[in-house]
């Protein structure tokens, strides 16, 4: 069973003076409110390092904290992950039902790693996502040291980077940089683009930004 996560915390302001706050849906667990977390789910590739412990990093957009244990149960659900031992894991949402930043971290076990999983996703200003890492280890909990933090960042910039080239192959140059303002403003777009020119769908949202990120800090 998935343990529960002790987040979120939030913080930020609501509506503009004047206007009405959009109303939340009435349950965020719904079939339909989960299909974004649900469709938008992606898996890293697994690696094992010369400390002998293994990472795989997942990530997938959420609208709203609530959606997290609900992400986590499925994984948690599937055969290949019975053996996982630690799910550090955080998320960074900017909810478009108040207007309020929700953010946590889990460590679950391994000592500061949701912690340097929010860190990335806040030093990279993406939003409206969550990111899991799965390790697998049978050794002494705490014996990889300040090593675990390097595993972790690099499984998880590895994923992002994936995600980033993927979504640059099926999006123009022009619609992911236009993608700058719709995530300045909070918003990590309406759903899937329309035949019509819409908007680009959350992924392509979050790998205009990573476009954005990763070519203006090459070091990354």
């Amino acid at each position: 069973a998935a343990a529960v996560p002790r987040w979120p915390r939030g913080s930020g302001g609501g509506a503009a003076d004047g206007d009405e706050a959009p109303k939340s849906p009435a349950d965020p667990l719904s079939d339909d409110a989960m299909a974004l977390p649900m469709s938008t789910l992606t898996s890293g590739k697994r690696r094992t390092y010369a400390n002998r412990s293994t990472f795989q990093a997942h990530v997938c957009c959420v609208m709203d904290p609530l959606q997290v244990p609900r992400v986590l149960e499925t994984l948690q659900g599937g055969e290949r992950f019975r053996t996982v031992r630690h799910w550090p894991r955080a998320f960074r949402i900017i909810s478009p039902f108040d207007g309020q930043v929700h953010e946590g971290c889990d460590d679950d076990g391994d000592p500061g790693a949701g912690e340097k999983i929010l860190s990335l996703l806040t030093r990279m200003r993406l939003e409206n996502l969550l990111l899991i890492v799965t390790r697998w280890d049978s050794g002494h909990t705490d014996r990889l040291g300040t090593e675990l933090f390097k595993c972790v960042n690099e499984q998880c910039k590895d994923l992002l980077r994936e995600l980033q080239q993927a979504v640059r192959a099926s999006f123009p140059p022009e619609e992911l940089l236009g993608t700058r303002s719709a995530l300045g403003s909070g918003g990590a777009g309406d759903g899937a683009s329309s035949a019509g020119g819409g908007s680009p769908d959350p992924l392509s949202q979050v790998g205009g930004a990573l476009a954005l990120f990763m070519g203006e800090h090459n070091d990354t």
